[in-house]
């Protein structure tokens, strides 16, 4: 996008992900096989709008299909795991075929609000993911906080969280590169 001096903002990051997921659960267990489409481009317009540096332009995006199993193994403890298998990788940034993800989350110190019907709960939650790509390395996010949800009707939650990552960048050209950070944030979801 063009300033009102003629430069540019090179630095967005866009990212994309397209999913096509088939769920099913049953009792204490659910399964979810997805088929889908990731990409991200950080940093791509300055590379293109500056040839005189030496940046190598590579485009870090793949199709992959994973299944994923959950089980709710106590009302407050879940645990999830699954495989993935890349089946299409851009040719400029090639990509070993597997990987793996799991992890949990327990819920504690559960509160029933009377004011509007709330719940509310403490919780933790661990994903730790393994890519071949990436030599089979730990890659994992820890996060905790509380959340606030409704006792019935549309399952919208609010989460006050804090978090912590110690592995691999999730930013396109950097998919390789390690890297460690915390942070606060507040969300909103389904």
């Amino acid at each position: 996008m063009p300033r009102v001096n003629g430069t540019y903002c090179e630095l967005f990051n866009t990212d994309y992900l397209l999913g096509l997921p088939l769920d099913y659960a049953v009792d204490r267990w659910a399964f979810r096989l997805r088929l889908y489409h990731i990409s991200s481009h950080l940093g791509d317009e300055f590379i293109a709008n500056h040839p005189e540096y030496v940046f190598l332009r590579v485009n870090p995006s793949f199709e992959a299909l994973e299944f994923f199993t959950s089980c709710q193994v106590t009302r407050y403890l879940r645990l999830y795991a699954g495989p993935g298998f890349i089946l299409h990788s851009d040719k400029t940034f090639p990509m070993d075929n597997f990987y793996v993800e799991y992890g949990g989350e327990w819920r504690f110190l559960p509160v029933r609000f009377c004011y509007q019907q709330l719940y509310g709960t403490f919780f933790l939650a661990l994903d730790v993911q393994n890519w071949q790509v990436r030599n089979w390395d730990f890659d994992w996010t820890v996060k905790g906080g509380y959340e606030i949800s409704k006792l019935a009707g549309i399952g919208r939650k609010i989460r006050l969280f804090a978090e912590y990552h110690d592995g691999f960048s999730y930013e396109g050209q950097f998919f390789l590169e390690r890297t460690h950070y915390g942070q606060f944030g507040i969300s909103w979801g389904f």
